[in-house]
C-alpha cells in the first residue's frame, strides 16, 4: 500500500501540467490506491467483528466512514498565554478527551471572528503576525476525527509586549 501511494505522489506530480495520458495514469493509480484502501478496513472490520476497542486501536475510526462512529470531540480551552517576541504569542491550552488539532480564532475590532490557522500540535499554538503593543482576543475550538469540531472556548485575552 505504501508503495502504491508513492506512485500515486508520484503520478500526481507528472500530472500537473501533464498530458491526458498522465491524468489517466493518475486516475488509474488512485482507483487502485482506494481498492487498497477499502480491502485494508474491510480486513480490520472483519478481524475486530464488532469490537469496538480493536477498531479504535486499529485507527478504523479514521479511515471508515461507516459502520463505526467516531469518538465523541473533547474539549480545548486557552489557559493561558505566554509571549514568544514582540509579534508572536503562544497559546497554553487545555485539552479534554478527543481532539486531534484546534482551530484558533481572533476577535476582530467590528466583533466577528477570523479564523487564525488550525494548529495540529497542541503544545505548539504560536499565533503570529501580530501588532506589538496590542490586546488580542481568541478563542479556539477542538477538533476530531470525522471532521468533529467542539464548541468554541470561552474568548480569552491576551496583550502582544
Amino acid at each position: 500500500m505504501k508503495l502504491k501511494a508513492q506512485e500515486f505522489i508520484d503520478a500526481e506530480t507528472d500530472c500537473q501540467d501533464g498530458t491526458t495520458t498522465d491524468t489517466q495514469h493518475k486516475k488509474t493509480v488512485k482507483a487502485a490506491l482506494l481498492v487498497m484502501a477499502d480491502e485494508a478496513a474491510d480486513a480490520v472490520e472483519k478481524l475486530a467483528a464488532g469490537n469496538v476497542e480493536i477498531l479504535t486501536a486499529s485507527g478504523f475510526h479514521l479511515t471508515s466512514t461507516g459502520g463505526v462512529s467516531p469518538t465523541p470531540v473533547g474539549t480545548a480551552a486557552i489557559a493561558s498565554f505566554a509571549n514568544e517576541v514582540t509579534t508572536k504569542i503562544r497559546l497554553n491550552l487545555t485539552i479534554t478527551g478527543n481532539v486531534r488539532a484546534v482551530i484558533v480564532e481572533r476577535l476582530n475590532a467590528d466583533g466577528t471572528w477570523t479564523k487564525v490557522g488550525v494548529y495540529t500540535d497542541l503544545n505548539d499554538v504560536v499565533v503570529e503576525k501580530l501588532t506589538p503593543g496590542s490586546s488580542n482576543t481568541f478563542r479556539v475550538c477542538g477538533m476530531a476525527a470525522g471532521n468533529q469540531t467542539s464548541e468554541y472556548s470561552v474568548p480569552m485575552t491576551g496583550f502582544c509586549t
